[in-house]
């Protein structure tokens, strides 16, 4: 990995979007974001996994550095009164 923690995130942030692109072209050859090579999946699961992974291990790097975890709403409540 690369020296310091915001490098780390950087780089896993830009595989994330390779990823993501390469989920979209439907390729399963995925090159690294530091150009080192590149990595072949077997099919779309692997890549969903892969990808799974990379959101995880760059959400814990980020609540590492922000020293406070991101949290995601699982449910949305709205409460209104009519105007009549």
């Amino acid at each position: 990995m690369a020296d310091t923690t915001e490098q780390d995130l950087a780089k896993l942030r830009r595989q994330l979007v390779r990823l993501d692109d390469a989920m979209g072209s439907g390729v399963l050859r995925v090159e690294q974001a530091d150009g080192g090579g590149s990595t072949v999946y077997r099919d779309y699961d692997d890549m969903q996994k892969a990808r799974r992974d990379l959101v995880s291990r760059i959400s814990a790097l980020d609540a590492k550095l922000s020293g406070t975890p991101r949290r995601r709403a699982r449910r949305v409540v709205m409460i209104g009164s009519s105007g009549f």
